[in-house]
């Protein structure tokens, strides 16, 4: 016969049961204690170090980040530039990019540019939406203080910079980021309805918008990991006719697409370097047509850490079916300020 000894639990269950119970709350309490939200400046510092290589766009055309930027791309039917300001507020950033020709370029539709306005002098509009939730360490809450999570010291924000950079100062692996954006040109067209007949002018607005739905995945210590993105592009364009004496003959064509695209960003080096590549299907014609790839540098390398004026380089190639074929790009760019 089994005696109750006056130590077990209600139905006799042994007491170890209930010490174990208590030692994992215990386990969990400490920590919880020990990795806390990570909230004010210094969250704005990991964000730079964590997630700018992963915001990042050499040719903005995804742009994520709010930094001032420019770009002058040049490619084979031209050259064409792009800049870009925005402002962030909380995990909401806004921004504006205006882009357009400069040289040499042509009526034809390129590539190079997926909502197709590359030959057209157009506006952006952008929002992004980040879902983040970086802890702080014991280690970054010692270097912080108890004013640490309000205000920065230039000291504490080279110690909270060198703790996220080797990857002991902040615990968070993903990210989330939802970006949609519209851009648009008003333009203006001339033609005429009969070969040698009296030309006219007619005036459309193109535009194009995109949605796009990406998370950063596998970071850590100090590695930013994979960016990868999932986009919805509708574009409406307007085209010429093909031209009699110089003059289209014809009203404008109008050319819609739908376009769905994935793409990968994998900074390295602590985005010192980066390599991006991408695939478009046409949900028109419901095949893959685009494949494209790019990598990027900044001049020199160290600059992509710094908080200063930072300039960078890629190259972008790829083929479109059932278009232009094979096309290549190269791209200079300038950054302003880090965060």
């Amino acid at each position: 016969m089994i005696r109750d000894s006056g130590f077990s639990g209600a139905g006799g269950r042994p007491p170890a049961l209930f010490f174990s119970l208590a030692l994992l709350l215990l386990c969990a309490s400490a920590a919880r204690a020990q990795d806390v939200p990570l909230v004010g400046p210094a969250r704005n510092v990991a964000r730079d170090i964590l997630l700018f290589p992963v915001e990042f766009d050499p040719a903005l055309l995804v742009p994520l980040t709010v930094v001032p930027q420019g770009e002058i791309e040049a490619y084979g039917g031209g050259l064409t530039g792009s800049a870009r300001a925005g402002f962030r507020v909380g995990d909401n950033s806004y921004g504006v990019t205006v882009s357009g020709p400069l040289a040499n370029v042509g009526d034809a539709w390129t590539p190079v540019e997926p909502m197709g306005l590359q030959n057209h002098t157009a506006v952006r509009l952008d929002l992004t939406n980040m879902i983040w939730y970086p802890k702080a360490t014991a280690a970054l809450r010692n270097a912080l203080g108890p004013d640490g999570f309000a205000t920065l010291t230039p000291e504490q924000r080279e110690a909270v910079r060198n703790l996220v950079s080797t990857g002991e100062g902040v615990k968070a692996s993903w990210a989330v980021f939802f970006n949609v954006s519209y851009k648009f040109s008003r333009d203006d067209f001339t033609y005429a309805d009969a070969p040698g007949g009296q030309t006219k002018t007619a005036f459309h607005v193109n535009d194009a918008a995109t949605a796009t739905l990406g998370a950063q995945l596998f970071a850590g210590r100090g590695d930013p990991g994979y960016f990868v993105g999932i986009s919805y592009i509708y574009s409406s364009i307007f085209h010429d006719n093909a031209a009699v004496n110089g003059t289209p003959v014809g009203v404008p064509t109008k050319v819609r697409e739908d376009t769905f695209e994935i793409d990968m960003r994998r900074p390295l080096a602590q985005g010192r370097f980066g390599v991006s590549p991408a695939v478009s299907y046409d949900l028109w014609t419901n095949k893959w047509t685009t494949i494209e790839a790019s990598a990027y540098a900044f001049i020199p390398p160290a600059a992509a850490l710094t908080n200063g004026v930072r300039f960078y380089a890629a190259v972008r190639a790829g083929y479109k079916k059932d278009g232009p074929g094979n096309f290549g790009s190269v791209v200079f760019g300038t950054l302003f300020g880090r965060y």
